[in-house]
């Protein structure tokens, strides 16, 4: 995920799975400081869909929920990578 993207841009596309793409329409940020501030969105065709993406230098972490109940994890690794995690919620 860019940082410089969040910034400047309302509407993101993401690719969760090869066969879905979940628009995201930002509904507010918060900024704590330049370039150090929480991006607030939701999905437009699912009820419930929403995303919120925490930027500190440089770095994005983020949780995004589907309108079906799915959630993933976005964790930064290193060189500008990150995780896309989805953990298995149900309980043993």
């Amino acid at each position: 995920m860019n940082a410089d993207l969040l910034e400047t841009e309302d509407l993101l596309n993401l690719n969760l799975s090869d066969d879905a793409t979940y628009p995201i329409s930002r509904t507010r940020t918060e900024e704590r400081h330049a370039g150090d501030f929480t991006w607030y969105g939701e999905t437009g065709n699912e009820p419930f869909g929403n995303a919120i993406f925490v930027v500190q230098n440089r770095e994005v972490t983020g949780t995004i929920r589907t309108g079906d109940g799915a959630i993933y994890a976005l964790r930064p690794l290193t060189d500008g990578l990150h995780a896309l995690i989805r953990p298995n919620m149900r309980k043993a």
